[in-house]
């Protein structure tokens, strides 16, 4: 009795554990019965639902009260929650992503971000069977609360597609788009990324308290003027225009800005929507900045239109207002004289008259003369005739420019361009000497092997070195004087967008660390600089980290590898010695009891199962144990055709063509035969596992570049469903596996026999589907060949 009791004490004390450990979990923990009934719960699940205890308990996941959604907007049907389909199954659901609308607006999270009445959570559910039966009498389900990084999500695609609109108006600016196609483009665009009907740009019309429509959609002027369906004029306070109080203001939800000009607003950019809607502070810095955009193509257009104006006029006293004029016939015969200065002639201005220009002016400068005089009476443009001629013991250049004054005569005007001669003399030296500076210092940036850039305060890009073009991908006249945003959002560069503005605030160096896509690792520095002429800028030094970074991982893993190795090798070495005895055992049962034919399913399924146990400590030990490498040339491609052969039953059994597709001219290259050929083997042997009947697995090799040495790419090729991308990171490591049956030893074992190769391992999907992994091993290896390396 004593005993019992002491049992039962233990048992509650073991449930009181349990419901302790479920209770404090962070995840929300859903216990479902064998007919779905919602039998307990957690704190965490009540949290998560918005529910309390009582409202869940006695709830079914095919209840439609749930209010259950898909990530693509689509209702969550209640036969397909994760915990109905293991209830009919018995199979196991992961990361299922559901909506459920809660009903009540959870307000603002720590971190600022209003959270909304909906929660997206992320659902496993896991069968609870009892011994012996394949079929759930419960299922225990797990959520998480994904709703923040949801939120994140779709945010950072709203701000990207802001950040585009933006970009691509501001390049139409920056290239002199007109400025009608412009306010268009700028319409267009602002209702696609506020998702609103209405959109216009208006010009205050000037010296009248008024609009005047330039472009819009969902708005119109009638035959007055007058903009449906909102009436916008100016806010008779600092000049700024807004929206005025009416019946038709409560027709619309939207934003107004004014599109700033010199003096006073240029007009208005507005977005409305007939829905009741709250626009964010996001997306009223968004359509400010697109009015910004607008007020600067608008403005430098002005400033165009004014520009040419200005240059006729001044052209015009430029080519009237020199020091000597002189009205010529065709013949040559001087007609007039005029003169500010008269010491600038020849002789007295009476003295021309009459008198030809080769009675005055040396052979070769007077034939000269009157061959442009000809042109220009026979209607070109103006003539510009620049000659030297002695006086007074120096040479003095002078510039004559001629147009037709008449049916046969010309107006000269010349000057004396001798100073102006001698500083282009002395500006080409100079020019010279800072062009052949410029290129030593082009070259010498360009020499810099990391990417290194410099900008405005703004984010312009006045500078950029070789490394950093072909980061981007772009030539140097396509990112000069360009915004930053042209190099796209991927890393480095959005590292430099973050830190920028804290740059700019505090006039302080930054550095940060980024990874791009591709895996490299980024050192992002910036340094504030102040040019002699006290514009600020930014000097970007971007270092890749990459080969650092991976030696110290390597480092890392080779530490952590090496004590689990020993851990699992001394524990598999434990267990083989009752293993053998256990298959023993097991071997001489079946030969007594080989008649009892009863007895002969469960002895085929011990004797898998105490194999497979077999197999899994082999590869323990293999793993723990250090092993040498026996380094010798080897030709790659007879290799690879022993692999090809020894996968190829296994390849007949899952109806899996293998294909081998390499180059005919592969060097040899140093290999442990043996280990090499295990590496091939499995990669092989998961490619075939996770092919479908009729499929095509295909093994390539071609010379490849492994950091600074030659060597081969060996890549395994499938069609099968591929790597989730969350297993990515984890695929190499020991005892991951999604293979039912699996070790999770194989690739493990794979990597460490390639990284003593001095090789590298990679794996990712393919676009058109299925797997690849892809082993680069190194021609030589720094030990020498024919040598044992313990590894």
């Amino acid at each position: 009795m004593h005993s019992r009791q002491a049992a039962e004490s233990a048992l509650l004390e073991s449930e009181e554990r349990y419901r302790a450990v479920i209770g404090a979990l962070e995840e929300g923990i859903v216990l479902h019965e064998a007919d779905g009934t919602i039998s307990g719960c957690n704190a965490s699940a009540c949290r998560i639902l918005g529910l309390t205890e009582a409202e869940i308990v006695g709830r079914s996941a095919r209840d439609p009260g749930w209010r259950g959604v898909r990530e693509d907007g689509s209702p969550f049907e209640p036969e397909s929650h994760p915990a109905a389909i293991t209830l009919l199954t018995g199979l196991p659901c992961s990361h299922v992503i559901m909506g459920i609308d809660r009903g009540i607006d959870r307000g603002i999270d720590r971190e600022g971000d209003r959270l909304g009445s909906r929660v997206w959570v992320s659902i496993n559910s896991r069968p609870l069977c009892r011994p012996g039966s394949d079929d759930p009498y419960a299922v225990a389900v797990s959520m998480s609360d994904i709703t923040r990084r949801k939120l994140a999500e779709e945010e950072l695609r709203r701000r990207a597609f802001q950040q585009s609109a933006i970009a691509e108006l501001g390049r139409h600016a920056l290239e002199g788009t007109e400025i009608e196609v412009l306010l268009h483009e700028a319409v267009r665009r602002v209702a696609a990324v506020l998702e609103v009907e209405h959109c216009k740009v208006a010009e205050r019309i000037p010296g009248e308290q008024g609009l005047r429509l330039r472009a819009a959609l969902g708005w119109a002027a009638d035959e007055t003027g007058r903009i449906a369906p909102v009436i916008l004029a100016p806010r008779r306070q600092q000049g700024d225009l807004a929206e005025n109080a009416g019946a038709d203001r409560e027709l619309l939800s939207g934003l107004s800005l004014p599109i700033p000009g010199r003096e006073r607003s240029w007009g208005v950019l507005s977005a409305h929507t007939s829905a009741p809607r709250d626009f964010s502070r996001e997306e009223n810095q968004f359509l400010h900045a697109v009015a910004n955009v607008l007020a600067v193509a608008i403005e430098r257009h002005r400033e165009q239109d004014a520009t040419r104006a200005s240059e006729a006029r001044h052209r015009a006293l430029v080519e009237a207002l020199p020091d000597l004029i002189f009205r010529i016939g065709r013949d040559g015969t001087y007609l007039y004289v005029k003169s500010g200065r008269p010491r600038e002639l020849f002789a007295s201005p009476r003295r021309y008259l009459g008198k030809k220009v080769t009675d005055l002016l040396p052979p070769d400068v007077a034939a000269r003369a009157l061959e442009k005089i000809e042109r220009a009476l026979s209607g070109s443009d103006t003539q510009v005739l620049e000659y030297e001629i002695p006086r007074g013991g120096d040479l003095r250049s002078y510039e004559a420019r001629i147009v037709q004054s008449g049916p046969d005569e010309v107006l000269s005007v010349v000057r004396d361009i001798t100073p102006r001669k001698r500083f282009e003399e002395e500006q080409r030296r100079l020019q010279e000497a800072i062009e052949k500076s410029a290129v030593e210092w082009r070259l010498t940036f360009d020499a810099i092997t990391h990417p290194v850039m410099l900008l405005e305060i703004e984010g312009r890009i006045l500078r950029v070195n070789e490394a950093a073009r072909e980061l981007a991908g772009l030539a140097y006249e396509q990112v000069l004087h360009r915004p930053l945003a042209l190099l796209g959002a991927a890393e480095p560069w959005r590292a430099v967008w973050t830190l920028l503005p804290q740059v700019a605030a505090s006039a302080e160096a930054a550095s940060t660390q980024a990874r791009d896509e591709q895996g490299r690792t980024w050192d992002v520095s910036l340094s504030p600089v102040t040019s002699p002429d006290g514009q600020r800028g930014v000097v970007v030094v971007a270092r890749d980290l990459t080969y650092l970074v991976r030696l110290q991982e390597s480092l890392r893993r080779s530490e952590t590898m090496s004590a689990m190795g020993a851990l699992v090798a001394g524990v598999a070495h434990e267990v083989r010695n009752p293993l053998f005895g256990i298959s023993a055992t097991l071997d001489a049962f079946a030969a007594r009891f080989k008649r009892r034919t009863e007895y002969l399913r469960y002895i085929d399924i011990l004797q898998g199962e105490v194999g497979r146990l077999s197999e899994l400590m082999q590869q323990l030990l293999d793993y723990g144990k250090p092993f040498r490498l026996t380094v010798t040339p080897e030709s790659p491609r007879e290799v690879m055709a022993v692999a090809l052969q020894a996968c190829q039953p296994l390849a007949v059994r899952a109806q899996v063509e293998l294909a081998e597709e390499s180059a005919p001219d592969l060097p040899l290259l140093a290999m442990d035969r043996n280990r090499i050929l295990q590496v091939f083997q499995n990669l092989l042997e998961n490619a075939i596992q996770h092919s479908q009947a009729g499929s095509r697995v295909v093994f390539r090799a071609a010379r490849a570049d492994l950091g600074e040495k030659a060597g081969i790419c060996f890549t395994v090729e499938d069609a099968g469903p591929g790597f989730r991308p969350e297993d990515l990171p984890h695929i190499l490591e020991p005892f991951f596996t999604r293979r039912r049956g699996g070790t999770g030893l194989g690739l493990s074992i794979v990597q460490r026999i390639v990284e003593n190769h001095e090789g590298e391992i990679l794996a990712a999907n393919r676009l058109e589907g299925g797997a690849a992994v892809a082993v680069t091993l190194p021609l030589s290896l720094q030990t020498p060949p024919n040598w044992e390396k313990v590894v």
